[in-house]
């Protein structure tokens, strides 16, 4: 039993690192062209592609390593696994890229909520605080935990849904014993 664990954790991360380079390939491209955090619909997409990445790791690893039979438990621990570190990647090149490579992003990003948040007719001393709230959480260690946390039940919910799907259990043949016939 110990074996396949560490056998399965092998491949989680392995299909971890490779969906957490998928996401950080599509946040790079979203930050180059200009609609990191400002563009909703390819934020969904972003989360649908998280989700369609769990559902494919845990489809070939089911497949391939499993020989095409996966309990639900075990399903959804891959997944959760999976996720986790993809997540894990993430937040860390996220954590880079706010605090080295673009370290005004905070910034234009407070201005932003700012002017949405005065809009929206918010009492500016109101503003103030969110916005200092906001800042605050964005520390690297507040980011990376939260990301995690968040993360966690994000992937409980896919791995979840991902393995009622695509759980299946090999069949295996019922033994009956044969009635015995009595001379009388």
């Amino acid at each position: 039993m110990r074996g396949s664990i560490t056998r399965m954790m092998k491949y989680a991360t392995l299909y971890g690192v490779i969906l957490g380079i998928i996401l950080i390939v599509w946040l790079t491209f979203d930050y180059i062209m200009g609609y990191y955090g400002q563009n909703k619909t390819l934020s969904n997409l972003n989360y649908l592609a998280r989700i369609a990445g769990i559902f494919v790791c845990i489809l070939v690893y089911r497949n391939r390593v499993c020989g095409g039979y996966i309990s639900f438990g075990r399903a959804f621990g891959f997944g959760l696994s999976t996720f986790l570190v993809a997540m894990v990647l993430l937040e860390i090149f996220v954590c880079m890229l706010v605090n080295i490579v673009d370290p005004d992003y905070l910034y234009v990003k407070a201005t932003m909520m700012t002017k949405q948040l005065s809009e929206a007719g918010m009492h500016s001393q109101r503003i103030g605080e969110i916005i200092n709230l906001a800042i605050y959480m964005e520390h690297p260690v507040w980011a990376v935990l939260i990301a995690i946390l968040g993360g966690g039940v994000v992937s409980s919910m896919i791995s979840l849904i991902s393995a009622l799907i695509l759980k299946k259990e090999e069949k295996k043949p019922v033994y009956r014993k044969p009635k015995l016939k009595m001379n009388s």
